[in-house]
């Protein structure tokens, strides 16, 4: 099944040609009479075979008025489309280039067909030359924004980070808005490109430069703590990383392990006890902190107390696989087999409706952890539990 946005893409072609097929001048009138009959007719079983879905009809009938009338340009601009919905792609490229190079083309026209071909170059993976056609299309029309907005899709699977950064702040330009989160994002990658690459004070440089662009960049606070923790700078790690708890309490429970790692280092692990406390005032239906709150009374033998948070967090949220089952396990070293029971029966019955904790507000992918940039939709810093 071809996606709904491929259809709606079509369809926009669709109308176009029909301007061109059935509203077009020809000198002698039996002819108009003629091609007005025919390319109606032509027009209008392509748009039902559209919408039914059968793009082979579609296609077969969009070949046919090629044949009838070869100067129309928009059927084979929509012809092309749909080659590459079907994944010919190799045709697409063929009928799109045939377009361009057509002498005296309308420059409406060429955008569209220079755009058309980088759809077709980026659909096979020809990125090199996607790159270089979509940068056509910018420099015929520099307020182009879906040109812009898929270039920097490309420069973000290269990994390329300067480009895809430039480009970003170009469709925000010519968006009027202002998106400092996916700024950040893209910052934060170039810093871990620097770390890769060194030298490590320029990632530094990198991380805190996307914080200073978005300071709820959660991702390069985490990184930059984790630089800090390496070069054995323990104290910094840990108040970069507390900055987490105070500006974005709800990713708190990220930085858990790591705050643990280096004070441990320091010889102060014992104040791990207060940091989740401290963090479960602040925010109380943070399932994550009162899960380790959990878990720190167990290992203190403090067995009333870990069993407060973990109902807690059932309370807040009843579908939490990890609270019944550490709840179970609790029960099952007292001996309340029954109650040992009726918690097993829930996790059975959460893992019968394919319990995921998080997943993407944009496309709906699902993930068991947290992902900065959705690996489907390609959007960034939105999954939500």
């Amino acid at each position: 099944m071809i996606h709904p946005q491929v259809d709606a893409i079509l369809l926009v072609g669709i109308g176009l040609l029909a301007g061109a097929v059935i509203g077009r001048v020809i000198p002698r009138k039996d002819r108009v009479s003629k091609d007005l009959r025919q390319g109606r007719t032509g027009f209008y079983k392509s748009l039902n075979y559209i919408l039914s879905n059968e793009h082979d009809k579609a296609i077969e009938e969009f070949t046919r008025m090629v044949d009838l009338d070869s100067e129309t340009v928009e059927v084979y601009l929509a012809l092309g489309s749909l080659f590459r919905s079907k994944g010919e792609v190799g045709r697409a490229i063929r009928i799109h280039q045939s377009v361009i190079v057509r002498p005296s083309l309308d420059k409406r026209i060429k955008i569209q067909a220079y755009f058309d071909l980088a759809l077709d170059y980026q659909t096979a993976g020809l990125f090199d030359n996607a790159i270089e056609t979509f940068s056509t299309v910018i420099q015929l029309d520099p307020h182009h924004l879906q040109a812009h907005q898929h270039l920097e899709k490309i420069y973000e699977e290269e990994k390329s980070w300067d480009k895809a950064f430039e480009i970003q702040k170009k469709i925000q330009k010519l968006t009027n808005s202002k998106d400092t989160m996916v700024l950040a994002h893209l910052e934060t990658e170039k810093a871990k490109h620097l770390q890769e690459q060194g030298p490590i004070d320029d990632a530094i440089q990198g991380y805190r430069r996307a914080i200073q662009i978005d300071r709820r960049c959660v991702d390069a606070y985490l990184h930059l703590g984790d630089l800090f923790h390496q070069q054995g700078k323990y104290q910094k790690a840990i108040d970069i990383w507390e900055e987490v708890s105070e500006l974005i309490p709800e990713y708190a429970f990220l930085t858990y392990k790591r705050l643990e790692n280096s004070y441990y280092e320091l010889s102060r692990y014992e104040e791990m006890g207060e940091i989740y406390k401290r963090n479960v005032s602040r925010n109380s239906k943070d399932v994550q902190s009162r899960l380790v709150l959990g878990d720190h009374y167990v290992r203190k033998g403090e067995l009333n107390d870990a069993v407060q948070e973990y109902q807690d967090v059932i309370r807040i949220s009843p579908h939490c696989i990890e609270a019944h089952q550490r709840l179970a396990e609790i029960l099952m070293s007292q001996g309340k087999m029954e109650e040992v029971r009726r918690e097993l029966e829930v996790v059975m019955t959460i893992f019968a409706t394919k319990y995921l904790f998080y997943h993407c507000s944009v496309c709906g992918f699902e993930s068991k952890n947290v992902l900065w940039h959705c690996p489907q939709c390609k959007s960034w810093d939105t999954f939500v539990h």
